[in-house]
């Protein structure tokens, strides 16, 4: 995957793979040990009711953690 930043003049960096992406809700932080199973698709968080769709949150969680690595950089 590195390549592919190198060719287009990219910084990449690695989030660890087993950082809760999709069960942590992207607005407050909540950590839902309920959406463990893959079956479940959509879930509201119970802390502050925002509805999440599992891969637009774990992607929006994805990129703030990449974002937080290299400020921390």
């Amino acid at each position: 995957m590195g390549y592919k930043a190198e060719w287009n003049n990219r910084q990449y960096i690695k989030v660890d793979r087993f950082y809760a992406s999709s069960q942590t809700c992207n607005c407050c932080g909540y950590v839902n040990s309920d959406t463990k199973d893959l079956s479940v698709r959509q879930w509201i968080c119970p802390k502050c009711g925002a509805i999440h769709d599992r891969d637009v949150n774990a992607a929006e969680n994805i990129l703030n953690e990449g974002l937080r690595i290299l400020q921390a950089a």
